[in-house]
């Protein structure tokens, strides 16, 4: 897939330029700061662009509609470190093809990339993971224990899976039943298939 990447920290735009020319089928055509050499950029249209969410002084919602109107086939994927989930969950509702956290290792930005490619809408599994503890108010250990829970697994094999003591084990599940308000374990499980935890 032939890409371009819009970020303007150069250290990032770079590594990721780098990572992806040397892994994967994927080509960097160009790299820029911001958008406004994109627009007017006489290259081959790129299969996909690499847009910053994040970039001073631009709109990335009026940069997302002028690539659509300008390239209508390609696709436009969001890179963000936003820790603000009311954010996350407008950008994974836009009409990106997908988004990438700056904070995704290689393998799974190569994963994501490649689905794209395939025509699937991608969001990234750290963001996923931010939306679900907004949401519920749980720690990123307390939806391991939920997701271990959703797959039929005893207290004693979570705690061994996730290298705790039993105990552990049965506090993370006490605490989540006292912030979701719940009364017992069936209905714990029932707000994790609601989660839709893997």
């Amino acid at each position: 897939m032939n890409l371009v990447i819009v970020d303007d920290h150069d250290i990032f735009r770079q590594s990721l330029a780098l990572l992806l020319g040397q892994k994967g089928h994927h080509q960097v055509l160009e790299t820029f700061a911001s958008s406004e050499p994109l627009l007017t950029w006489k290259g081959v249209p790129p299969d996909a662009v690499l847009l910053d969410y994040h970039i001073p002084q631009q709109n990335a919602w009026q940069v997302l509609e002028q690539l659509q109107r300008h390239w209508p086939e390609v696709k436009i994927v969001f890179l963000t470190g936003t820790g603000s989930v009311a954010v996350l969950r407008q950008i994974v509702a836009s009409s990106a093809a997908g988004v990438l956290h700056k904070r995704d290792s290689a393998d799974t930005i190569l994963e994501l990339l490649t689905q794209i490619e395939q025509g699937q809408k991608v969001v990234s599994p750290e963001i996923i993971q931010q939306m679900d503890e907004a949401e519920c108010g749980f720690t990123a250990r307390e939806l391991e224990v939920l997701s271990c829970l959703l797959q039929g697994r005893t207290a004693e094999e979570i705690a061994a899976s996730l290298h705790i003591s039993r105990r552990t084990v049965e506090k993370h599940k006490e605490n989540m039943m006292r912030k979701a308000e719940l009364n017992n374990l069936a209905q714990l499980i029932e707000l994790g298939h609601r989660l839709e935890l893997h």
